[in-house]
């Protein structure tokens, strides 16, 4: 009995006992091997239990839920699990967490983008369009979310283009009412009329070409 308990073999130290049972002795004479079987139990127990811990960790580790994993470490602390097994599984969660917040702050990106880019599309203001759409493309909207966008600042170039147009022919067309050439004071008026200019405008460059062609 005294060598069953000194050797820390579960097996051999019940099988011990039981011929001590067996052989009459009593229990102040098994008292102490009694004991050292509870503790070897109690031992075993917590190895199987940092095992079952160990392996949970490693299967929380290899896939992507933070909670989880989490769990799994405050587990695998209690059962006593290899600290360099935890650090492991900490690294892992803290990458998580980081890919997390990377996303959630993309999201939000994304939103704000949204938001700025319907409230520019409703506008007329070309600068804010465009730095809403540029905004838009960093956020990684796609085209879909950026078609009406884009179509928009299409048609503010354009109007644009035109106003720009109209401002060259009004003031092509008032220099050339300035001078006394008929047939440029004439081209202008075509341009000017093609390109919109203001009928007011116009008018006073017919009226004046008149005048000259009466002279």
């Amino acid at each position: 009995l005294a060598a069953a308990s000194q050797c820390g073999d579960m097996a051999s130290l019940e099988a011990a006992l039981e011929e001590a049972r067996a052989a009459g002795l009593e229990a102040d004479d098994t008292e102490e091997a009694q004991a050292r079987l509870v503790a070897l139990e109690a031992e075993a127990a917590a190895a199987r239990a940092r095992e079952a811990a160990a392996e949970g960790l490693q299967a929380a580790a290899a896939g992507q839920d933070r909670e989880s994993l989490s769990a799994s470490i405050a587990q695998a602390e209690a059962a006593g699990v290899q600290s360099e097994v935890i650090e492991s599984a900490r690294g892992k969660l803290a990458d998580l967490e980081a890919a997390a917040a990377a996303e959630a702050e993309a999201t939000a990106r994304r939103a704000a983008a949204l938001d700025a880019l319907a409230l520019a599309t409703k506008g007329d203001n070309i600068a804010s369009l465009e730095a809403a759409l540029h905004e838009a493309a960093g956020a990684g909207l796609g085209e879909v979310a950026t078609e009406e966008a884009k179509a928009r600042l299409a048609e503010l170039e354009a109007e644009a283009a035109r106003a720009r147009a109209r401002d060259a022919a009004t003031e092509a067309l008032l220099s050339a009412a300035s001078g006394h050439d008929r047939d440029a004071l004439a081209a202008a008026i075509s341009e000017a009329e093609a390109a919109g200019a203001r009928a007011d405008v116009v008018t006073s460059a017919k009226e004046q070409l008149a005048e000259w062609e009466a002279a």
